[in-house]
């Protein structure tokens, strides 16, 4: 598996944009009334909080369609974007990504604590990880969970949009997160 270091003030993670797919805004109740509204709101939010030079984990589940039709709307996405395959994301759509696997494992520099934090990503919630006996993190995104119940396990959090108001997650927010429960 491939591994990745990045300083934890640039480290912003998400998943389960789910462009083009209409019945999300049902499923998860979205507050759009339509796609075009999902798109524009995911747009903003996303730019609203991730700066031009950050990375984005995108955790799967990106988009209904293909390359041609998600092109337009990734593109105007701040940040160096690596993406992780989701069950719903056709192959079509890797190239719009800096980077993409199946899982990845991440060193977060937490600039704040001065310490390395290994966090493995991966689209699905796994129930044991490498090094989670030792405290290190696992990021997933796919049951769409709710502010809530986005905690699914110890050092474990759903980092999907509908957990953060269709907004992705930066390290420190999870991190706070984590502390507090």
């Amino acid at each position: 598996m491939q591994k990745i270091k990045i300083n934890s003030s640039k480290a912003f993670f998400t998943s389960d944009l789910h462009l083009f797919h209409a019945k999300i805004i049902e499923y998860c109740n979205r507050p759009v009334a339509n796609v075009n509204e999902m798109h524009d709101l995911i747009i903003k939010n996303w730019n609203n909080v991730v700066p031009e030079d950050a990375t984005v984990f995108i955790q799967g589940d990106a988009s209904w369609k293909g390359k041609d039709a998600c092109e337009p709307i990734i593109s105007q996405l701040n940040g160096n974007k690596i993406f992780i395959i989701g069950n719903h994301d056709s192959p079509s759509i890797f190239p719009l990504f800096s980077s993409y696997h199946d899982m990845l494992l991440v060193e977060i520099y937490d600039e704040e604590d001065e310490v390395s934090i290994l966090t493995h990503l991966s689209h699905y919630p796994l129930v044991e990880w490498f090094g989670s006996q030792k405290g290190n993190l696992h990021f997933h995104g796919h049951l769409h969970s709710t502010d809530e119940n986005r905690i699914t396990g110890k050092n474990r959090i759903d980092i999907g949009m509908d957990g953060n108001n269709l907004t992705p997650y930066s390290y420190n927010n999870l991190k706070s997160i984590l502390k507090n429960n």
